[in-house]
């Protein structure tokens, strides 16, 4: 699970690090009407990044939670993300 999720990340990292400027489609909703919207690719993941950040955070609160493990996933994405983008910045400068 924690590989998964980190292997999953440290791809979506490399992505955004390889090409910045791609649109993405997505549906934005607002109430109860979906709009269609093409989204840049750095916004969204950024947007990504920091909802895994503050679940991880917030995870740190919850002495014994039901399922505590669930917060080593958040962490695994992130440190995954960013090995994504620091592996293709090295394997770009070779």
């Amino acid at each position: 699970l924690i590989g998964a999720n980190g292997a999953i990340a440290s791809v979506l990292g490399a992505y955004i690090f390889k090409f910045p400027k791609v649109k993405i489609d997505t549906v934005m909703p607002l109430l109860i009407i979906f709009i269609p919207m093409q989204i840049p690719a750095i916004f969204y993941t950024f947007w990504w990044f920091v909802q895994q950040l503050f679940y991880g955070i917030g995870s740190l609160n919850i002495p014994g939670g039901v399922n505590p493990l669930n917060s080593i996933n958040y962490w695994a994405q992130i440190a995954g993300f960013i090995m994504g983008i620091t592996t293709m910045r090295q394997l770009q400068k070779r």
